[in-house]
């Protein structure tokens, strides 16, 4: 997107220059004077042409270096949009990869403390089952206890 804002920029800049080199040229004669192509001269309304092409010749020859020195920096524009792009391109791919990275790291932490988490869960469990075994055992003694003394009871 920015590369096309920079090549908009880069017309817009070659559209002004070009416009103004022109404007500079056509108005260094009277309005009234006319440009014959065929003898690159400009004449008035009777036909009447002003010099011998010489000087006329020295104008064009400074509006078409105008041209492409306008050119040449419209050229410059359109290649520095393409390697902004470029590196915007680059630096987009380069977040990415740093993004995927950091994601792939909280993931490794998350399943670290889940496993943590797992382990201590687990740990509680063979204490909760290791109670339960004497807690059992224990009745087992009191029962034993109890039909002995009702052995003996009777």
């Amino acid at each position: 997107m920015k590369s096309k804002t920079l090549s908009i920029i880069a017309i817009i800049i070659l559209v002004t220059t070009i416009n103004s080199s022109t404007a500079k040229f056509l108005t260094s004669r009277s309005i009234s004077d006319s440009f014959d192509a065929n003898s690159g001269e400009f004449c008035d309304d009777e036909n009447n042409c002003k010099g011998n092409g010489n000087n006329n010749q020295q104008q064009r020859n400074e509006a078409t270096q105008n041209l492409r020195k306008t050119a040449n920096i419209a050229l410059k524009a359109a290649q520095e949009a393409k390697a902004a792009e470029e590196a915007q391109e680059l630096a987009g791919k380069e977040a990415s990869k740093r993004a995927k990275f950091q994601l792939a790291e909280k993931a490794i932490q998350a399943a670290k403390a889940a496993q943590a988490a797992l382990s201590a869960k687990k740990l509680i469990l063979e204490e909760l089952e290791r109670e339960l075994r004497e807690a059992e055992m224990h009745c087992e003694h009191i029962n034993k206890l109890k039909d002995c003394s009702k052995c003996f009871q009777n």
